[in-house]
């Protein structure tokens, strides 16, 4: 049990993160999804679609950068001019740098080794629910201060109300610590308190969640046969590895197709930290949000 989440750290957990991600995101290798015509549509691409809409070339720091698995297309399609990665495990680094012009290990990601204004922008991707609490406002003034003004930052976040402070940490049985354990989730927090988060330093902030219910992976849909069925799991297990990519094209097809139009109608459909009359379904929390927005002059910091 803690008081505050700020008491949520992964000593609490008896987590070594050193030894915890040693190689735990290193078996992805970089490469060129936009090459495949398949990837344009992929439901599991979705988030590389969304990147490359976002970023606009220059130098781009890619935050918790793993191995580097978007770092080729990045740079093959002039997303990023001069890509800089940086994370805590060195065997991931050293694979990243194979395609990224700088690569840094550093153990403690609240204060960043870049000067002021480094970076046209600033991305991550399934890296600020692997913060600690106590870390992220830091972080987030850090990514802020090697900015360029008026610079971007873009982000995938973990989201989700978890009830951390009811956890029991020491109890293996507990599913919350058994959540953690996982991947090393520490703090995921809900989308309202993501956008709180960063807006002391970026306007223009879109958040929207990275995927509508129901729309999963073949293999996204057996992972959650307790909200699905059995009946529908089982069915989806018997599909070839060319039947379950078809499914997935489809339905990243559809997906994009309906975000497109509801972002039309009103891009505040797509915001869930907002009200929106839209059906019960469309405003399921998926559990990821895309964040972009861009940064604050130092006038308006301290405004």
């Amino acid at each position: 049990m803690f008081d505050k989440l700020e008491d949520v750290t992964y000593t609490s957990f008896g987590i070594v993160p050193q030894e915890f991600y040693k190689n735990k995101f290193n078996s992805v290798p970089s490469h060129d999804y936009l090459s495949d015509p398949v990837n344009r549509f992929l439901l599991g691409a979705s988030r590389i679609r969304h990147l490359c809409r976002e970023l606009q070339g220059g130098r781009v720091l890619d935050l918790g950068c793993g191995c580097g698995p978007y770092g080729l297309t990045l740079k093959q399609h002039g997303y990023a001019d001069h890509l800089t990665g940086i994370d805590l495990d060195p065997d991931c680094t050293k694979r990243a740098g194979e395609c990224y012009d700088e690569v840094v290990t550093q153990q403690a990601l609240d204060q960043l080794p870049f000067p002021d204004g480094s970076f046209d922008a600033v991305f991550s991707s399934d890296f600020f629910g692997h913060v600690e609490f106590r870390y992220k406002d830091a972080l987030i003034a850090e990514v802020a201060r090697v900015l360029r003004p008026g610079g971007r930052t873009i982000h995938l976040i973990e989201s989700g109300n978890y009830d951390y402070l009811h956890c029991n940490q020491d109890d293996p049985d507990d599913p919350l610590r058994k959540y953690v354990y996982v991947d090393g989730h520490i703090g995921v927090e809900s989308p309202v308190a993501i956008k709180r988060r960063f807006e002391p330093y970026f306007e223009q902030i879109h958040l929207r969640n990275a995927m509508l219910f129901p729309f999963f992976t073949v293999q996204g849909f057996i992972n959650n046969t307790d909200v699905f069925g059995e009946e529908f799991s089982a069915l989806l297990r018997k599909f070839s590895p060319a039947e379950a990519q078809a499914a997935d094209i489809v339905s990243g097809f559809i997906c994009d197709y309906l975000e497109r139009e509801l972002y039309q109608e009103n891009p505040a459909n797509l915001d869930p930290t907002l009200e929106r009359n839209l059906p019960r379904v469309l405003k399921y929390e998926c559990g990821m949000v895309f964040l972009s927005g861009l940064k604050k002059t130092e006038q308006e910091f301290h405004a």
